[in-house]
C-alpha cells in the first residue's frame, strides 16, 4: 500500500511539475525540475510499478475467480452430499421395515412350527388310539 502511494505521489508530481512547473520538494531539499535524469527514472520507476500493481491485480482476479469456482463447487458436494444422505435414510428406513418383516415372518414361521409339531404330537396320539380300537376289534372279531 505504501509503495502504491508513493508511486501515485511521485506520479502526481511529474504530472505538476510538467504541467505547471516545480512544485514537489523531495526531503533532501531539491525539486523535481532539478532532477531530469531522476525524472526519467522516476517515470520507468512508475511504468514498472503500475506494470506490477496490473499483474496484482490480475492475480487477484484470478484468485478471486478460483475462488468463486471452489466455493461453488463445495455448495455443489454439500448438495451432493445431503442427497446421499436422504438416500441413505431411505435406504435405512427400508432396510428397517424388511427386517422388521423378516422378524415378523420368523415369527410366524415359529408359530406355525409349534402348531405342526403339537398337530403331529396329536396325531401321533390318535395314530395310537386307532392302532389300540384296531386290536380291540382284531380280538373282538376272533372270539
Amino acid at each position: 500500500m505504501l509503495k502504491k502511494n508513493m508511486g501515485l505521489f511521485i506520479a502526481f508530481c511529474l504530472a505538476s511539475n510538467l504541467a505547471a512547473g516545480p512544485i514537489c520538494v523531495f526531503a533532501d531539499g531539491g525539486t523535481v525540475a532539478d532532477k531530469d535524469s531522476s525524472q526519467h527514472k522516476a517515470v520507468s520507476i512508475i511504468t514498472e510499478l503500475d506494470e506490477k500493481f496490473r499483474q496484482k491485480d490480475k492475480l487477484i482476479e484470478d484468485l478471486t475467480e478460483k475462488l468463486n469456482s471452489a466455493e461453488k463447487q463445495a455448495r455443489d458436494l454439500e448438495k451432493q452430499v445431503a442427497l446421499i444422505q436422504e438416500q441413505l435414510e431411505k435406504q435405512g428406513q427400508i432396510f428397517n421395515q424388511t427386517q422388521g418383516q423378516m422378524r415378523q415372518r420368523d415369527d410366524r414361521i415359529e408359530e406355525l412350527s409349534l402348531a405342526l409339531q403339537r398337530k403331529g404330537e396329536e396325531a401321533e396320539a390318535l395314530k395310537g388310539q386307532l392302532d389300540k380300537i384296531e386290536k380291540d376289534l382284531q380280538q373282538f372279531l376272533t372270539r
